[in-house]
């Protein structure tokens, strides 16, 4: 996660600078590290240490600030339900069938159930374990709560939402493996379409093409390093 989210960083910063550089002619270093990175993604979990100066331990699959934000035992498999706020425990509460909880001292507000999320995972489950996830799922979905299934990479990738509609597997010919699936990206434009334009460059594949066009070096330069066994 660390080279990706430092990969991501980079380019922010470097489209920062890129912008600042347009307003004052000076260009910058971007520093970032990938350390760093993952530190920034910790998100609350840091903040509840600064703040509260209490030293979060592992929890599971259960969200710090909110709840009930958790995978839940479903007749079938494990099922995430994502009732982050008030208002969507509200919904899911009369959903289920237990209208009394909306308003009771113990559920009513966010802080309440995290304090008793033990007790609200067990009403949660009661309901889910009658249900398969794909039920559990549909349903939420239809009346606002956000609800998923917990993928292996395999549905990951067969989804026709991820693999097919938003294109983030996509068929490749490499020189030497042959026809293979990669990830396709992340990043969608509107008038500039991304895509993977190539492979992944043998080792030293562009050694010439760069050192040309790019440095300016010149045939018999490039044979003498050539010679010297440094390419």
């Amino acid at each position: 996660m660390g080279d990706v989210l430092g990969g991501l960083s980079v380019t922010i910063g470097i489209l920062a600078a890129i912008y600042n550089r347009s307003h004052t002619g000076l260009g910058q270093v971007v520093d970032v590290a990938l350390v760093d990175s993952a530190v920034a993604s910790l998100e609350i979990i840091n903040m509840i240490y600064l703040v509260e100066n209490r030293l979060p331990q592992r929890i599971g699959n259960r969200y710090e600030s909110v709840y009930p934000y958790d995978s839940f035992q479903a007749k079938d498999d494990l099922v995430i339900i994502g009732a982050g706020n008030d208002k969507l425990f509200g919904l899911f509460a009369k959903h289920i069938g237990r209208p009394e909880l909306v308003d009771h001292p113990d559920y009513a507000k966010t802080r309440d159930r995290v304090k008793n999320h033990v007790a609200v995972k067990q009403f949660v489950e009661e309901w889910t374990k009658t249900k398969t996830v794909t039920e559990i799922v549909d349903e939420l979905l239809a009346i606002g709560v956000p609800a998923a299934p917990i993928y292996n990479i395999a549905q990951v990738v067969a989804d026709p939402h991820i693999g097919g509609a938003r294109e983030m597997f996509v068929d490749i010919v490499h020189p030497k493996a042959g026809p293979i699936k990669i990830t396709g990206s992340h990043i969608k434009l509107s008038d500039t379409k991304s895509s993977i334009r190539t492979p992944s460059p043998a080792l030293g594949e562009h050694n010439e093409e760069v050192l040309s066009t790019m440095l300016g070096m010149s045939k018999e330069e490039i044979e003498a390093l050539k010679q010297e066994g440094v390419l």
